[in-house]
């Protein structure tokens, strides 16, 4: 899917959750000091393999799903700023603010969950959907999660440019801008 996000899940009238907007991810753009730079996908929920141009596959719409989650749960995204650019290289670089330090009243096993749904690697998040479900099962059963929470999970990611200059990052892709006709 890649741009999981509230504004993407829909309800239906029978209890059926829905996904829209499958695969059009959208453009965010924002001027640069070498022009606009783009970010495709929402800020808010883009997970960190995005960000730097990698792969993407179901372990980054589990890591979106993770940041709606964090959202409903807390009222607040995972990482913000002022600019796309900002709130991206903070998915990077920032560790999560634990739920439990913004809400009191989350479960344990809830806080649990959609931390490793927000693990900033891949492989340190829940491997598929089917992973996660069984979790959410127990969960809700009153269990707790059996997928471990790596430690380290939050660590930052290093890329090219730890400047604190706002560069593009891989997944900010700059580009000249078109003369006005």
């Amino acid at each position: 899917h890649r741009d999981i996000k509230p504004d993407n899940i829909i309800l239906t009238s029978d209890g059926k959750i829905k996904l829209a907007d499958l695969g059009l991810a959208r453009k965010v753009s924002e001027m640069g000091d070498e022009g606009p730079e783009e970010l495709f996908g929402t800020p808010q929920y883009i997970s960190p393999e995005q960000i730097l141009g990698g792969k993407a596959d179901v372990r980054s719409d589990i890591y979106s799903l993770g940041a709606t989650l964090y959202y409903t749960l807390t009222g607040r995204f995972p990482y913000s700023g002022e600019t796309p650019t900002q709130i991206a290289r903070r998915h990077l670089t920032d560790p999560l603010i634990p739920i439990s330090d913004l809400v009191s009243d989350v479960p344990v096993a809830v806080e649990h969950v959609v931390g490793v749904m927000l693990a900033k690697r891949p492989d340190d998040r829940y491997v598929d959907a089917a992973a996660l479900v069984e979790d959410l099962r127990a969960v809700a059963a009153g269990g707790f999660p059996a997928y471990d929470l790596v430690d380290g999970s939050q660590a930052p990611i290093a890329f090219e440019d730890e400047s604190e200059e706002e560069e593009p990052l891989a997944a900010v892709a700059s580009t000249p801008v078109p003369a006005a006709a």
